[in-house]
C-alpha cells in the first residue's frame, strides 16, 4: 500500500488570492482602454467578476461568461478574462518572489 494524499486543486494558492483581490487587474493598460469606454459600475462588475473567479479557481471561459453576461460582446470578453488571468498570475508571481 502506498501513502495516499488528498490535493485541493480547485483553491489557488495564497498569492494568487492575494493578486486577485488587489484591485490592480483594470490598472493594466489594455484592461484600462477598454473599461475606460463603459460605465463605472460595469468596469467595477467585471473587476468583482475577475477577482471572484480567480480566487474561486474558475476557468477563463468561465470568467469570460461572466463578464458578457453584463453586456460585453464574446470576443472581448474573452479578451478582458484572459488578460486579466494573464496579470494577476504575473503579479502572484511576484508577490511569492520567483
Amino acid at each position: 500500500m502506498g501513502i495516499v494524499v488528498a490535493l485541493n486543486t480547485r483553491r489557488p494558492a495564497p498569492a494568487m488570492m492575494q493578486a486577485a483581490g488587489s484591485g490592480q487587474v483594470l490598472g493594466h493598460p489594455l484592461l484600462a482602454s477598454i473599461t475606460a469606454k463603459l460605465p463605472v459600475a460595469t468596469a467595477r462588475a467585471i473587476e468583482r467578476a475577475i477577482a471572484t473567479g480567480m480566487a474561486e479557481g474558475a476557468t477563463t471561459a468561465a470568467i469570460a461568461r461572466e463578464i458578457a453576461a453584463l453586456g460585453i460582446d464574446r470576443r472581448t470578453a474573452e479578451g478582458i478574462a484572459r488578460t486579466a488571468a494573464a496579470v494577476v498570475t504575473d503579479d502572484a508571481r511576484r508577490r511569492a518572489g520567483w
